[in-house]
């Protein structure tokens, strides 16, 4: 009866030690001791694969071997390996990881369509973030473009404040705008877009000054800007007030938030932005016409995900903007009794789904989407133009349009 309690003791002993030998946990953090959330972390040679929660804890379970080495990564952060002894590991890790101030690391996808090392890119990416936008002020995309090199934002029209963005000198038509790698936003949109889209929605845009028609479209001979909207992976918000004086007579005033929350498990998250933008229009030279538009905008989106399992992914982002501007001369009166006028109102509503399937060692992805988009604009561009008959009344009051 004694050599049975003793084999059933050293069974239940060996299968405490497989069992502790199997598994590898631990924490991702900062400099500051922060916790770093959806930080990436593979075994090499393994399909084993796991990413960090909120609080920057981490687990991999029924490890193989007993010498293993880790990959980690984390945006924002150098991407590095890890030899780790299973056997000799009596705690979990603690980690600390080392911010990339040069974003060699960073993953990029405009280069090849896919996610590759920002060092590792076939063509230059430059990548705009939000430390530029911050350092600049910018509330929307077009004030921040002009600080990469190779890339003008032209306002070709006092009136109506149409923009451009040229990429290595060609105008705007030669460039694909893609937002999250995808050709979504319409030409009838990119006529005033770049004013549209606040800051406070992207993560980061992604610029590439070189063809790319065979990747993204016939558009991109001058190259791509890829607008990569911001993906819920901690629970916080931002509210933040812009106001500025042009010329020292005519008020810019911005009020945008961004807010974003996510379950515990990682599984679900949501994070929704908006922006109010209030400017007044501005005559340079006091000659009675505006150089620049008033601008009344308002930007209200949200993106979701849901991950039925580690290797699926849903997402839905929807996004509204309501926009009114209007240039030219006496705007305190009806468009069509003034010198000129150009007015525009706009209505756009867009919307998409994604689904997402990877790999068991998240090399491999599948990606299926579908959008659709609806915009309105009412505009006007005409008016009296000096002359006083009824001809010239009814030339100017029949320059009223309408656009879908």
């Amino acid at each position: 009866m004694l050599k049975q309690y003793t084999l059933l003791a050293t069974l239940l002993v060996g299968t405490s030690t497989i069992y502790a030998q199997s598994k590898l946990e631990g924490y991702l953090f900062n400099k500051n001791h922060e916790a770093v959330p959806s930080g990436t972390l593979t075994l090499k040679n393994s399909k084993l694969a796991t990413t960090s929660d909120p609080n920057g804890y981490f687990k991999l379970s029924a490890i193989p071997t007993q010498k293993v080495t880790l990959n980690i990564s984390a945006v924002g952060y150098r991407s590095f390996s890890k030899v780790i002894s299973l056997d000799t590991l009596k705690s979990p890790l603690q980690i600390q990881l080392e911010e990339d101030n040069l974003n060699l690391d960073e993953v990029v996808v405009s280069a090849t369509r896919y996610g590759v090392k920002r060092k590792d890119a076939p063509v230059v990416v430059n990548v705009i973030g939000p430390k530029l936008f911050n350092a600049t002020q910018s509330v929307a995309m077009s004030e921040t473009l002009n600080y990469q090199p190779g890339v003008r934002v032209e306002n070709n029209c006092q009136n109506c404040g149409f923009s451009q963005v040229r990429l290595n000198g060609l105008e705007g038509p030669y460039s694909q705008i893609l937002i999250n790698s995808r050709a979504v936003f319409s030409a009838l949109n990119s006529v005033y877009g770049l004013d549209q889209i606040p800051t406070s929605m992207i993560d980061r845009i992604e610029v590439v000054r070189s063809g790319g028609s065979a990747l993204f479209g016939a558009n991109a001979i001058a190259g791509t800007i890829n607008i990569i909207t911001k993906d819920p992976v901690e629970n916080d918000w931002q509210v933040k007030s812009t106001n500025s004086l042009i010329g020292g007579k005519s008020w810019d005033n911005t009020v945008d938030f961004n807010t974003s929350t996510v379950s515990e498990d990682l599984k679900r998250g949501a994070t929704f932005y908006g922006m109010h933008r209030n400017r007044e229009a501005y005559d340079a030279n006091g000659d009675g016409f505006s150089e620049i538009t008033k601008l009344r905008n308002t930007t209200f989106g949200t993106k979701l995900f849901y991950k039925p399992s580690d290797l699926d992914k849903i997402t839905v982002d929807f996004s509204t903007v309501n926009e009114f501007r209007r240039g030219g001369d006496q705007l305190d009166k009806v468009p069509h009794l003034t010198q000129i006028t150009e007015q525009l109102e706009t209505s756009s509503l867009v919307g998409g789904i994604t689904y997402d399937h990877y790999s068991t060692d998240y090399k491999q992805k599948m990606s299926l989407y579908g959008s659709v988009q609806k915009t309105v604009r009412d505009s006007y561009y005409g008016g009296l133009g000096g002359g006083t008959t009824l001809a010239d009344s009814t030339l100017a009051a029949n320059a009223y349009g309408k656009t879908n």
